[in-house]
């Protein structure tokens, strides 16, 4: 019976749906199925959303899809895979999506590898400590509510990249499994983009003053040797001088450049401005929580807290965020993005506070900040493509769309 719900969202995604989520909450089980067709209702979502032009999913379109069109698969690994190997991943995204009839194939592969990390990391997390139903829900919803689908659908590198090495970061610092499919994406985060770079080498320089301070020398060889071949990999490919450009140019905020009208018109964006200050304000509150469960040491009383190793992580990539939310532009969003994943999970986290004063705060916080995305998601989703159309294809079969998908060869 399970087998037929991918069909099922494909055929009609929101009759599909409630079946599915229902499926998906019961902590009891893991049923890759359930995961997959979750994971399909957004890649649906992805695939019918036709951007306007000016945003940066046609930008992606324009200068990658159907650039790499024009490519023979031999051409292709000559000049580009060849010229560029660490960023094999990311070529490879944008190559195979070219080998379709429509560019829609690249926010339909995005959205599905974006949310499925997403839902693995809540579904993984729901089982080990036995959640209700309820529970689990409410995390889908924050989950769904604070990654904002029309930002995420016109992102595709980064978040994609987040996804990936937030997944590594939960399977390596909250679960401990510590190897080399972990660490291979660690290292196909990077391929897709080098902004999560600095969040990788940070977790393996606390990864190793952490067994410094537990005298545990596998892990102070395992994160030292990581290291060395971190800054292997950044001078062999050249990283280095491309992550101190990027730096420059998004830290200046692209002055006399298209990065520069971009970061002014959301700088001046009255929109924009409320989703960064609102980001921040949450941010700090989990951030205090984050020290609260150091300091009080909650999180050996249960499976449900995570470990100091991961709780100084998430504060240090708070830190960045707050570095970078008062510079201009929306740089503060690529590293902020990593709580996206997470900001569930410490939801359940929230809910075991025994100051109770301080956890009404942080929920009624949460649920506010919650309400306020979406409306931000439905605000920036009208001004980003015909949302009429976009609810209508949803709505209707979107199984004929794929149809009449065609492989060009």
């Amino acid at each position: 019976m399970l087998i037929i719900l991918p069909f099922i969202i494909l055929l009609v995604p929101f009759v599909g749906l409630p079946i599915v989520l229902f499926d998906f909450i019961d902590s009891s089980k893991f049923r890759i199925i359930s995961l997959i067709s979750l994971s399909l209702f957004f890649a649906v979502m992805g695939y019918y959303f036709v951007p306007n032009v000016g945003t940066d999913l046609s930008r992606y379109f324009t200068n990658y899809v159907d650039y790499y069109r024009n490519f023979s698969s031999s051409i292709f690994w000559k000049q580009i895979i060849l010229s560029n190997p660490f960023f094999i991943v990311q070529d490879m995204l944008f190559f195979v999506s070219s080998r379709f009839n429509t560019d829609q194939v690249l926010p339909f592969f995005t959205m599905f590898l974006v949310y499925g990390n997403g839902f693995f990391i809540i579904k993984w997390y729901s089982m080990i400590n036995n959640l209700r139903r309820s529970i689990v829900l409410k995390m889908v919803l924050i989950f769904i509510t604070i990654a904002p689908f029309s930002t995420l659908v016109n992102n595709i590198r980064n978040i994609l990249a987040v996804s990936i090495i937030s997944l590594a970061i939960f399977l390596d610092m909250y679960l401990k499994k510590r190897n080399m499919y972990v660490l291979l994406l660690y290292l196909i985060g990077a391929s897709v983009h080098i902004a999560v770079i600095p969040v990788i080498v940070l977790r393996f320089f606390i990864g190793f003053l952490f067994s410094i301070l537990h005298i545990n020398f596998k892990l102070m060889a395992l994160n030292l040797s990581f290291l060395v071949i971190s800054t292997y990999v950044i001078v062999k490919f050249g990283l280095i001088e491309t992550l101190l450009s990027k730096a420059n140019s998004y830290l200046s905020g692209g002055e006399g450049t298209e990065l520069g009208e971009w970061f002014s018109a959301a700088d001046s964006s009255g929109i924009q401005s409320v989703n960064k200050y609102s980001a921040f304000v949450m941010l700090l509150l989990i951030t205090i929580t984050l020290v609260l469960f150091i300091i009080n040491k909650e999180e050996k009383t249960s499976s449900t807290f995570f470990s100091n190793e991961l709780n100084v992580l998430l504060i240090g990539v708070f830190c960045g965020v707050f570095f970078l939310i008062f510079r201009p532009g929306t740089t503060w969003f690529r590293y902020y993005m990593v709580f996206l994943f997470f900001i569930p999970l410490l939801f359940v986290q929230i809910l075991k506070l025994k100051e109770k004063l301080f956890k009404n705060m942080l929920l009624f916080s949460l649920f506010f900040y919650c309400l306020l995305m979406f409306i931000v998601q439905i605000y920036v989703l009208q001004s980003q493509t015909n949302i009429g159309t976009f609810v209508t294809n949803i709505l209707g079969s979107p199984i004929w769309g794929f149809f009449k998908l065609r492989f060009i060869s």
